[in-house]
């Protein structure tokens, strides 16, 4: 028996007459929360460049795909089977260049990206819906607004250069400072989140995933911050604004480290 096949015979065991009432109990609802929880974690492991733990979460992550596809198929919607094949079957077919069977050859085949959007409109017939149609309400927002800023371009609705996103990026700010001095909240939210915006739009440009930017500055700054506390511990300095000039030093010392 392959892994796949072990795991899917496991999931049904857990979800048969005699399984675990927790997994009995489960429904696509109740999931969603684990699966979001379990994607992040696999995110995490990835990043973390460790693929022992790698491993441990993508087996996580495929538990629960399967464990929920499992539940649809009890529910007599479609079964696991036709579940993988409806997805291999959209890969060859959006892979004219790789699998001469794909139906979706494109006079596009020397740009990927304009050959994969031809195929979902003239193959799948996905042409006429909203551009941002697509994008899942349920993403959180930097990422939405990545995927939004990426549709909305493709579609057309794009700066000419980067030059000008990076004015609009400079705009934005001016627009912040004025709203910041007319100590409105709800006009500076408004003004912080087209900021914000502009920023994920000007990462786009310079090809770089917001996503995983922040990501990788959260963790830097975690990283020194926790080396600024645990040397003022050790120091018996208390943490406070009277002590901002040792923090910062400390701070500085952590960043030359490389930390």
């Amino acid at each position: 028996m392959s892994g796949f096949e072990n795991l899917l015979s496991v999931v049904r065991a857990l979800r048969g007459e005699n399984g675990c009432p927790w997994d009995k109990a489960q429904t696509p609802l109740s999931l969603r929360r684990y699966m979001i929880e379990e994607c992040f974690e696999t995110i995490d492991a990835i990043t973390q460049g460790e693929p022992f733990h790698v491993k441990e979460e993508l087996g996580d992550l495929f538990f629960n795909v399967l464990l929920d596809a499992c539940i649809y198929e009890e529910n007599g919607d479609f079964t696991v089977d036709e579940c993988l094949g409806s997805i291999a079957e959209k890969l060859v077919r959006r892979h004219p260049h790789v699998f001469p069977r794909s139906e979706g050859a494109s006079e596009a085949n020397d740009d990927l990206g304009r050959q994969w959007d031809d195929i979902k409109a003239k193959v799948e017939g996905r042409g006429d819906e909203c551009a941002l149609a697509s994008v899942p309400d349920g993403f959180p927002p930097l990422l939405k607004a990545q995927k939004m800023l990426s549709k909305a371009a493709k579609r057309g609705f794009e700066w000419e250069k980067i030059e000008d996103v990076r004015a609009k990026v400079a705009e934005e700010m001016r627009e912040v400072d004025d709203a910041a001095k007319s100590g409105d909240g709800s006009a500076i939210e408004e003004e912080i989140g087209d900021l914000l915006l502009s920023v994920v739009n000007w990462a786009r440009w310079l090809g770089v995933d917001a996503v995983s930017a922040l990501d990788r500055a959260n963790r830097k700054f975690s990283g020194r911050f926790g080396y600024v506390e645990s040397s003022m511990r050790a120091q018996k300095i208390a943490m406070d604004k009277s002590s901002l000039g040792e923090m910062m030093r400390l701070w500085r010392e952590a960043k030359k480290e490389g930390r």
